[in-house]
């Protein structure tokens, strides 16, 4: 059973902005400067890179979350099981946690070129990515990009190849909603509860008054959000005709009760990719976020693959 102590240290990827939020989130910050992380602003031309990365001479890890998360909020539970194997690097995308651009690039292309600019930034040559959801599909684009910089790719539950934006709206009228934006991005208390019942195989129990806090967060930059959201939708039939089969030392984490992007996706990029046993691993009591849900062993199952 996930404790509340354990939701609030890792699934308030909801808590970012508002006072308690920051409070919580600063206080992560600092554990993580403890743990000789580094904390980074990159600023050019009013746009502004936020990440947090390691540097003991472990090889590189990259971390990307998925939509509406952070780089520390959705990651920090799984960091003490992975930091004494790798150097971590932990970005927000753009309109997420504290990466901003006044561009107006909603594209996935830019999101890729933010994960360049860090990487450059720190002068990697060689780096493992993992990127759930939303971030699977960047992580994926970025491999294709620069296929030299990678050494090994991660998809967890990630919105890559096989999942159409009428799959998503599909899902999103299941749940009584009009598109995948409404569902996403909840405008009170209950769909919430709703967007938890989903991306979670066992919904932690909440307060009311964090239930609020989460909203308050997750309406944060809501007309970029809705703009990525908008951007992604459009380009729906482009991303499905997207050629990958070039990429090597492709692996998968799924949880088998995703109910956002479901086993079907999954089983389909695993034929794509053709796949063995140990390129993948399937979490049967897990949804969406199972690096929340059960941190220790998603991140053993994540080391596991990382060969």
């Amino acid at each position: 059973m996930i404790r509340f102590t354990s939701f609030t240290i890792s699934a308030l990827l909801i808590l970012g902005s508002c006072s308690p939020a920051e409070k919580l989130y600063s206080k992560r910050i600092r554990k993580l400067k403890k743990q000789a992380f580094k904390e980074v602003f990159l600023k050019e031309n009013g746009d502004t890179i936020h990440y947090l990365h390691q540097e003991s001479g472990l090889p590189k890890l990259l971390l990307i979350h998925g939509f509406s998360g952070d780089g520390v909020m959705q990651w920090y539970p799984n960091i003490k099981y992975l930091n004494d194997h790798f150097d971590l690097i932990l970005p927000d995308l753009w309109f997420h946690g504290k990466s901003y651009n006044q561009k107006e690039d909603y594209s996935i292309q830019g999101q890729v070129e933010l994960i360049h600019h860090i990487l450059e930034d720190l002068n990697v040559d060689s780096i493992a990515i993992v990127g759930n959801s939303y971030g699977g599909l960047v992580a994926t684009e970025y491999t294709l990009a620069h296929p030299e910089k990678i050494s090994q790719l991660v998809i967890y539950d990630g919105a890559v190849k096989f999942y159409s934006i009428d799959q998503a709206h599909d899902i999103a009228l299941k749940n009584g909603k009009n598109s995948i934006n409404e569902l996403l991005i909840p405008k009170n208390k209950e769909d919430f509860k709703n967007l938890l019942n989903i991306i979670y195989y066992k919904p932690p129990r909440i307060p009311g008054f964090i239930r609020k806090i989460a909203v308050e967060y997750l309406t944060a930059n809501l007309e970029e959000k809705s703009q990525l959201l908008d951007h992604l939708s459009s380009k729906s039939d482009y991303y499905a005709d997207r050629d990958y089969s070039s990429l090597n030392q492709v692996s998968i984490l799924w949880g088998r009760q995703d109910q956002l992007i479901p086993m079907s996706t999954c089983k389909q990029l695993i034929n794509y990719f053709n796949l063995d046993s140990s390129d993948y691993a399937i979490f049967e009591k897990g949804a969406h976020v199972y690096n929340l849900e059960n941190p220790k062993d998603f991140s053993l199952e994540l080391k596991t693959l990382l060969k």
